[in-house]
């Protein structure tokens, strides 16, 4: 059995990945889902999301 490491996106990085490709709130959640279906949490919740992107907007 393989074994594989993985390094989660940061909320920072997530919030750049959403605005870089332009994708909403329901792909976001969306593509979340699907990576945690397959035993991997790699992006972090969008409420921690928003919390980041209340402080880079004023």
């Amino acid at each position: 059995k393989r074994t594989l490491t993985f390094t989660p996106y940061s909320a920072d990085e997530a919030l750049a990945m959403i605005v870089t490709n332009k994708l909403t709130k329901h792909q976001y959640l969306n593509i979340r889902l699907g990576a945690k279906v397959r035993g991997v949490n790699l992006y972090p919740s969008y409420h921690k999301i928003r919390e980041v992107k209340i402080e880079c907007y004023p």
